[in-house]
């Protein structure tokens, strides 16, 4: 038996699940995001720093982000001259 990734209490075999080099108790295996906390025995999950994250908000936090003007309507397009 060892520890769980995020609570540090002893998983049983019974509970244990595996994931990402690291046991896990069901419940605690859910995305950090406190606005998610998503569920990820069943859908893939994505580390960093050893923390899991559904892969939805780890795009959305740290995947690259529009540079410049905002992503809105008043943005030129490519045909459009000064």
């Amino acid at each position: 038996m060892s520890d769980c990734a995020r609570c540090k209490q002893q998983v049983y075999v019974t509970e244990r699940v595996f994931a990402h080099g690291k046991d896990w108790h069901r419940h605690c295996l859910r995305c950090v995001n406190e606005y998610c906390n998503g569920d990820l025995i069943t859908g893939p999950l994505v580390e960093r720093n050893g923390q899991p994250y559904c892969v939805r908000c780890y795009r959305q936090m740290f995947g690259p982000k529009p540079y410049g003007r905002s992503q809105s309507s008043d943005v030129l397009s490519a045909t459009e001259s000064n």
